[in-house]
């Protein structure tokens, strides 16, 4: 499984997911068209955002099956839930 982490996340928290085994990559500072490319390029399973805007290409730009949003809402998500396998709003 492949986890693009897409805004800041705890060091802890990203050991936690790689010592289970989680490819994990890690780049805060994504956004608009560079989080698209990312999502294609690493065949992410799994995004990790927090308050990054996640543009409606980028859901379809990969293999994603799970978008995390860290925080209330998702307003930052842009397309409608219907066309996600499964969106996950946690407060933090």
């Amino acid at each position: 499984m492949k986890v693009l982490i897409a805004d800041k996340f705890p060091e802890g928290g990203r050991a936690a997911l790689t010592q289970m085994g989680v490819d994990a990559v890690y780049d805060p500072e994504l956004n608009d068209a560079a989080l698209t490319q990312a999502v294609r390029s690493t065949g992410a399973d799994i995004l990790v955002v927090r308050g990054t805007k996640v543009p409606a290409a980028t859901l379809t730009a990969g293999r994603l099956s799970l978008v995390v949003r860290a925080g209330a809402g998702y307003d930052t998500i842009g397309a409608p839930l219907k066309s996600l396998y499964f969106l996950l709003a946690t407060t933090s």
